[in-house]
C-alpha cells in the first residue's frame, strides 16, 4: 500500500475535543468511515406530490378568464411594439 503524506493543521481547540486519541487515529477513523459509506449510498424514497382537484370558485367565468388573459397579452405586444418604434 502506497503512503501519502499530508500536513494537517492542528488548532488549539481540537486536542480538547479529542482527549485520548491522537489526531492521526482521527484522520485515519474518519476517513475509512468516509470511505465505507460511499461505498452504497443509502436508498432514496421516491418523491411524492399530492394532488389536488382544483374547481374555479362560484363566481368566476372561465370564458371571461381567457378573454382577459387575451386582453392583457394583446396590451403587451402593444405597449412593445411602441417601445420599438421610439
Amino acid at each position: 500500500m502506497d503512503l501519502m503524506w499530508h500536513t494537517i493543521p492542528q488548532s488549539d481547540t481540537l486536542g480538547k475535543c479529542l482527549p485520548g486519541q491522537s489526531l492521526k487515529q482521527v484522520v485515519n477513523q474518519l476517513l475509512r468511515e468516509g470511505l465505507r459509506s460511499s461505498e452504497r449510498p443509502p436508498e432514496a424514497k421516491p418523491y411524492r406530490t399530492k394532488t389536488y382537484k382544483l374547481r374555479l370558485r362560484p363566481g368566476f367565468d372561465a370564458v371571461r378568464l381567457n378573454q382577459l388573459v387575451d386582453e392583457l397579452e394583446i396590451g403587451e405586444r402593444t405597449a412593445r411594439e411602441v417601445v420599438l418604434r421610439r
